[in-house]
């Protein structure tokens, strides 16, 4: 990825631009569950740091390993997590999961939600494919 750099300044870019209409804790439930999802060390490791900035719980954390179907998400939260598998499983958003997330977010935030969670796939494939390993800190797929 770094052999690129105006490459991964492009995708950086792309990804400073989508994290502005959702709260830090929805932004990071959504990356996060997409790093899980994609087994992508890294990115899980990096952002379990952000996470715990934020306040995140290791209960939370190992909550997101589990996703949408485990107990103790709110509604909103679990629409959330769902619009990540649902996307990841059928590259579609259910009606259901939609209809969930429309009560608390407005158009915008729908939209930025495709977006965020497109990032982190993206984001996902390039660490994953360059094999990029998890520096000083990062705990990779072991961080809670």
């Amino acid at each position: 990825m770094l052999l690129r750099p105006k490459l991964f300044a492009a995708i950086s870019d792309v990804g400073a631009q989508v994290l502005r209409a959702l709260s830090p804790r929805e932004l990071e439930l959504a990356v996060l569950r997409v790093h899980w999802l994609c087994q992508s060390a890294y990115g899980w490791g990096e952002h379990v740091l952000v996470a715990r900035k934020l306040g995140f719980t290791g209960e939370e954390i190992e909550r997101i390993t589990l996703g949408a179907a485990a107990p103790g998400w709110n509604e909103h939260e679990r629409a959330l997590l769902s619009a990540v598998e649902e996307l990841r499983e059928t590259a579609q958003v259910s009606d259901q999961t939609w209809h969930l997330l429309a009560q608390r977010f407005d158009a915008g935030q729908l939209v930025e939600l495709l977006a965020v969670i497109g990032q982190a796939q993206a984001m996902a494939y390039f660490l994953n494919g360059t094999r990029l390993k998890p520096v000083q800190g990062n705990l990779g797929l072991d961080a809670r």
